[in-house]
């Protein structure tokens, strides 16, 4: 056993499979975005943030919860989670002005993720929450509902009612 292990090529054999872990490691470890607020210990972690946030999901089954207190905790209206092992790190906004210019104005920077459009189209296959911007089918579906959100309808329509009581 032992004039196995001595062998130079088991020697750098091993070496390479250690080297190669090390190195996948290293890869699959979370990558911060600058300048955002993050947890500096789940940084170090592979599973990131994931342990400390199924911890209070646990004991009380509210997931967004968590992610607002984040931004208490950090003192920020912008903080990042690493919740995806291997992937990036999930940006929370709480800053209602930021948020309203990012959904009103900003829409060919910042488009629905690969990560919910998959968690929704399970849930709701072939519906417009699920398709990205480019996709033809978010094209038809926003030219077909489109009237629904002109001023005219919404007064006349939608909510005459409450809009008369003004």
């Amino acid at each position: 056993m032992g004039a196995i292990l001595s062998s130079p090529a088991v020697q750098l054999g091993v070496g390479a499979v250690l080297l190669l872990a090390f190195v996948a490691y290293r890869a699959l470890l979370p990558k911060p975005l600058k300048g955002i607020p993050y947890n500096k210990d789940a940084a170090g972690k592979l599973l990131g943030d994931v342990p400390e946030m199924m911890s209070y999901v646990k004991e009380t089954t509210r997931i967004f919860d968590w992610l607002t207190n984040q931004c208490v905790r950090h003192k920020s209206p912008i903080v990042q989670a690493f919740v995806k092992p291997g992937g990036r790190p999930w940006v929370v906004l709480t800053d209602p002005y930021e948020t309203q210019d990012i959904l009103q104005r900003r829409t060919k920077e910042f488009d629905r993720s690969g990560f919910m459009i998959d968690l929704i189209s399970g849930i709701l296959p072939e519906q417009s929450i699920q398709f990205t911007s480019p996709d033809p089918r978010f094209k038809k579906n926003r030219a077909l509902i489109n009237h629904l959100m002109a001023p005219s309808f919404i007064l006349n329509v939608s909510s005459p009612k409450p809009t008369r009581l003004r």
